[in-house]
């Protein structure tokens, strides 16, 4: 019985002279963040501060050794850095943080500025050092998701929150010699396409990765003459969407394809396209601008596309030299045709069918850089879905088109 209390009082005191050192040992570790932060400057220049400051960047990835091995949340790991900056004088602001904690030693980290309106910077940070992944524009970088996967990290974030714009990004990073470094970005790819979508993981490792953004990424100005763009496609309305599946190879992604090397661009594009009515028409009247016939036939007939040239359709200026698109909302004070006028020109319509309707959009460029719209020419097409084959993505046909009227603002009565 002596012999167990003897070994319980030895057990004791050792465990005491344990906490009491690593104790010290944080108060160390302490000391030496606030130390470092007590020495920075700061003003409201967040780039000189925090981001090119070594100072600040030093303590952070000291702050993450002091933690190590500790079992705590992400937001105390939030709350517990902030303290530190209050602790070393930072009274004026704090710089804003987002952790994420990977694994071990291992963490993601965004940096930013307390009212938002200035860059904030995405940084990793492992044992004492620290790599920059990205960095941001007005407002705190979002971490969206990550892959970990032996040696090699994939994180998909976003620069800009909270802007009408959202377009993730993805940083394909590799540890090298016990350093990570950034090792493929989507940068110059242009096929890589996440306006207004979404980056994701498929299944548990890196690869592959399906991105869907819109045509909006794709817009140029109305007055520039572009036969491929054929509506004008802002921020507002229809547009076009498209997918890709990217598979890794080695260290970069490329997108997963059926066609050759030296295919278009735009013929990339439709490969990617989610079906659509809109998409249809639009592929139809560009392939019928950029003389695309054989092609544009595929998404119809020859008839269609002999009747369409008639109807103007593969015009990218008037006669005058202005600039021709089409608008695929019904502006204001025009209405859709009843059913029964749409059987003057289509005949029948199935239930698998269904009747579109564009306008014509004349962009006329005149003196003093002035830009007039005219919109008069009302147009419809009839499209079908096709039955998919093999299962491939079911896309529409265009069966007929017709220009249904005239100058029609205000008016329903005045036909071709």
């Amino acid at each position: 019985m002596k012999k167990v209390i003897a070994f319980c009082l030895v057990s004791i005191f050792f465990i005491t002279m344990n906490i009491q050192s690593v104790s010290a040992m944080e108060s160390q570790q302490e000391k030496e963040i606030v130390d470092l932060l007590s020495e920075v400057k700061y003003s409201d220049d967040l780039i000189d501060t925090v981001h090119e400051n070594g100072n600040v960047l030093k303590a952070i990835g000291l702050y993450f050794q002091m933690i190590d091995g500790k079992d705590m949340s992400e937001d105390e790991m939030i709350m517990g850095l902030a303290e530190l900056f209050v602790k070393a004088g930072w009274t004026e602001w704090v710089p804003v943080v987002r952790i994420k904690h990977l694994k071990g030693n291992i963490y993601l980290i965004s940096i930013g500025y307390a009212f938002g309106t200035q860059s904030s910077s995405l940084y990793v940070f492992y044992d004492s050092s620290y790599k920059k992944i990205a960095t941001g524009e007005n407002g705190l970088i979002n971490i969206i998701d990550y892959r970990l996967a032996d040696d090699e990290l994939g994180v998909i974030f976003d620069r800009v929150p909270g802007s009408t714009a959202v377009e993730p990004d993805f940083a394909l990073l590799r540890k090298e010699k016990g350093k990570w470094s950034v090792c493929w970005t989507p940068e110059g790819k242009k096929e890589w396409l996440a306006m207004d979508g979404e980056i994701k993981f498929f299944g548990k490792d890196l690869s592959p990765i399906e991105v869907r953004g819109s045509s909006f990424a794709l817009a140029l100005p109305e007055t520039k003459s572009e036969k491929n763009q054929v509506f004008p496609e802002g921020h507002v309305g229809v547009h076009r969407f498209f997918v890709g599946l990217w598979e890794k190879q080695g260290c970069a992604y490329v997108r997963r394809t059926k066609l050759p090397a030296n295919a278009s661009f735009y013929d990339k594009l439709w490969e990617m396209t989610e079906p659509s009515t809109y998409s249809t028409v639009y592929e139809f009247l560009r392939r019928l601008r950029v003389g695309e016939d054989r092609k544009a036939a595929e998404l119809a007939s020859i008839s269609i596309v002999e009747k369409a040239k008639k109807l103007g359709l593969s015009q990218s200026r008037d006669l005058e030299g202005d600039l021709i698109y089409y608008a695929w909302a019904i502006p204001s004070g025009q209405v859709e045709p009843p059913e029964e006028e749409l059987k003057t020109f289509f005949g029948s319509i199935s239930q698998e069918e269904e009747v579109v309707f564009f306008y014509r959009k004349i962009i006329r460029l005149k003196e003093r850089g002035l830009v007039q719209e005219d919109v008069g020419t009302q147009y419809g097409a009839v499209l079908k879905a096709l039955m998919p084959a093999k299962m491939e993505r079911t896309h529409w046909r265009i069966v007929d088109i017709e220009r249904l009227r005239h100058n029609m603002i205000g008016s329903r009565d005045c036909f071709p």
